[in-house]
């Protein structure tokens, strides 16, 4: 979903959108104008990675279209609502092959990580060589949501969680080892 000024997306699309919003989604996100510290962070990993995408959500929904993500400096527990700003481009991924136990299994892990404190070493440390992980108990944003599908037994990426940013999320889902774990691309406006 792209949500610039030019695209000719309006309030009843998103109102419809939101209703075909499910548990377990993962939304990935490009901030096109923020606070200065979230601008140069959303252009480094776009530049390191080579990819639009800048952070990943996991929707939850409960009537309150609740998220879960890990944004400085915690993983908290937000609304859907606060990505829909005309300065954010979304893509929305669904896992086609998730089980009601899968879901429970998510949601278990994600809800269970909030108010861990976010991990800006972690973040970085998929640019160095080895595979250790460098603080534990703590996340960045696709590291919690490959950290999640893990724990229920579903396939997000080729990496280890600590290595993985956004725009390999995007880049696996859309492969064709991803099409066949069950994802795609599911846009709001389609629905």
């Amino acid at each position: 979903m792209n949500l610039d000024k030019g695209s000719g997306y309006i309030k009843k699309d998103l109102e419809h959108g939101m209703r075909g919003l499910m548990p377990g989604d993962v939304i990935l996100v490009n901030s096109v104008k923020q606070n200065f510290f979230m601008a140069l962070l959303g252009f480094l990993i776009r530049k390191i990675t080579k990819s639009k995408s800048t952070h990943a959500v996991l929707y939850f929904g409960s009537g309150k279209h609740e998220t879960i993500e890990a944004l400085f400096p915690k993983v908290k527990k937000t609304r859907f609502e606060s990505l829909m700003k005309d300065n954010m481009q979304l893509w929305i991924f669904r896992n086609t092959k998730l089980t009601v136990a899968n879901l429970a299994l998510l949601k278990t892990y994600a809800y269970g990580a909030v108010g861990r404190d976010y991990s800006i070493a972690d973040l970085f440390g998929f640019l160095k060589k080895d595979n250790k992980k460098n603080e534990k108990d703590k996340n960045f944003c696709s590291e919690l949501i490959v950290e999640a599908y893990n724990c229920a037994g579903i396939k997000t990426s080729k990496k280890l969680s600590w290595k993985t940013a956004p725009g390999d999320l995007r880049k696996f889902f859309e492969s064709k080892e991803g099409k066949t774990k069950g994802w795609i691309q599911w846009d709001v406006r389609n629905v």
